[in-house]
């Protein structure tokens, strides 16, 4: 099944806020599939982020912020593809 499918039926709108401190222990495994290299992987990640920023709560922002996603994701948006 697709990745976006599952996180759509798992995460409603309704439901992402509910569940944020259930999902915070894996921010730091999500933080790591932005270090893969294949490309794929951080495109997934990158759309859980985007997905979670929004459509979850100040909060889900603030946890993201402060797990340290940052950083790599400037370096995402600063790779130049050949």
């Amino acid at each position: 099944m697709n990745l976006h499918i599952v996180c759509y039926l798992l995460f409603s709108n309704s439901m992402l806020s509910c569940y944020l401190f259930q999902m915070l222990p894996a921010l730091s495994g999500l933080r790591e599939l932005l270090l893969m290299p294949d490309e794929e992987v951080i495109l997934y990640a990158c759309h859980l982020l985007s997905w979670f920023t929004q459509k979850g709560s100040d909060k889900m922002v603030q946890a993201i912020v402060e797990a340290k996603f940052c950083p790599r994701l400037v370096e995402l948006l600063l790779y130049v593809l050949d």
